[in-house]
């Protein structure tokens, strides 16, 4: 068995998302991940993507290859590409939460690269876990 990994992005769409268009996006993602076993959360504000992909190494380089060529976002930046023991949300094919402008602002800040570079990915991963949990309640 491929060990799991783990990898977050961050990426702004080309045009804004009507709620359609982002309910047909999950419906593809999900049906896709369960396919190729992968699990994962998709976190959208105002024209701002941050997801979560956690799966086969292998699986999510290749996943992750396509979702870079998808024309509708760009400026895509990775802020964890890591193995890992477990998965975090193992119990969806894709999460969704969709956020306001000031949860954003907070996820992003704190997993923003500190000044030496390093953005500690495991500290990215566990705040993305944090804010499902308390939004899951």
């Amino acid at each position: 068995m491929e060990p799991l990994h783990s990898l977050v992005y961050v990426s702004a769409a080309v045009d804004s998302f009507s709620d359609d268009a982002l309910q047909e996006l999950l419906t593809r993602a999900r049906r896709k991940n369960a396919q190729l076993d992968v699990t994962g959360l998709l976190l959208y504000a105002d024209g701002n993507f941050m997801q979560c992909l956690e799966g086969p190494q292998a699986t999510v380089g290749r996943l992750f290859e396509e979702i870079c060529r998808d024309p509708r976002h760009h400026r895509v930046i990775t802020l964890v590409d890591e193995p890992v023991a477990q998965r975090e949300f193992g119990d969806w094919a894709m999460a969704y939460r969709r956020v306001d402008l000031p949860q954003w602002l907070r996820i992003a800040a704190a997993s923003a690269p500190d000044r030496a570079g390093s953005n500690q990915p495991s500290a990215v991963r566990e705040i993305l876990i944090d804010f499902w949990r308390t939004c899951s309640r």
